[in-house]
């Protein structure tokens, strides 16, 4: 059997654009999408680049973002301008944060090993990051990161962490008789 491929005209990133950013620079958006013009033109890296994007303003705090590209072909066939539309949301500050469930081990202990403090935006690996301390101690069966809305405002968000302690384990070595 023989295959035969035609193939179409290639196109090339003529421009790169973003709306609707406010939080971000275009020149911060544009590193992150690592697309330049001139280079062929490929829906999969749009898409990639849009993903990119969302990350970097979720790392900030900025849970709700919408990030949308869209391209539009140039007169000549030949090129496409690439729009990235940004619907950035409130960005999520904690207020307090709040530890419950421990019983041997101290709240400073839990609270130190968190990647975010009061005060500072609530960014997805800041949360994977203190899971991944918390896991690390081999102190908790459980761990729960959770946000807890003040009333009317979204910005400011409490967060609270909820801990199973693992049962203590306790090693006893020695020789010799034992006596009770």
């Amino acid at each position: 059997a023989v295959v035969t491929v035609t193939e179409g005209i290639r196109s090339f990133v003529e421009s790169v654009a973003f709306e609707g950013n406010r939080a971000m620079s275009d020149g911060v958006l544009r590193s992150l999408a690592a697309l330049e013009t001139g280079q062929p033109f490929y829906v999969p890296e749009v898409n990639a680049a849009a993903d990119a994007i969302a990350l970097e303003y979720a790392n900030q705090g900025y849970q709700a973002v919408s990030v949308t590209g869209t391209w539009t072909p140039g007169a000549d066939g030949r090129s496409v301008g690439v729009t990235f539309r940004v619907t950035e949301g409130p960005q999520v500050i904690v207020d307090q944060i709040i530890v419950a469930g421990n019983v041997r081990t101290r709240s400073g202990v839990i609270e130190n090993e968190l990647a975010f403090r009061s005060g500072d935006p609530l960014g997805q690996d800041d949360i994977i990051e203190s899971y991944r301390r918390l896991g690390a101690l081999g102190l908790f069966r459980r761990t729960q990161i959770s946000q807890i809305r003040h009333s009317g405002e979204e910005q400011r968000q409490d967060v609270l962490v909820t801990v199973e302690e693992a049962r203590a384990t306790t090693w006893g070595f020695g020789g010799g008789p034992e006596g009770g």
